[in-house]
């Protein structure tokens, strides 16, 4: 199998400042499965922003899933925050489940 990856990176920089974003598509998928991931950061250490972003796409004959995860850091105490979700479908079963988790 042919699998596709995009990469990309974008620097705009404007009176000294730098703002990145860095992006990343991927097919991760197999004969038996589709699978797809997606990734993204955005950083300005001028005003301390960091955001970063995952996710994945997963579809076969005995489940389809999708999941993200966010990671950030915007705040005066320069902790990272985190909050993930993920949507289960098990189609044997034909059960679904949802998690949501959020911590900092």
């Amino acid at each position: 199998m042919d699998n596709k990856v995009y990469d990309g990176k974008v620097e705009l920089q404007y009176n000294g400042e730098i703002i990145t974003f860095i992006g990343r598509v991927a097919d991760a998928s197999s004969p038996t499965s589709y699978r797809y991931e997606s990734s993204c950061r955005l950083t300005h250490p001028g005003s301390e922003l960091d955001f970063q972003y995952t996710g994945t796409l997963i579809n076969n004959p005995d489940i389809s899933s999708w999941s993200m995860e966010t990671k950030y850091l915007f705040n005066p105490e320069r902790m990272y925050r985190t909050s993930s979700l993920k949507v289960e479908y098990d189609k044997t079963r034909k059960e679904a489940i949802l998690e949501v988790c959020g911590y900092g």
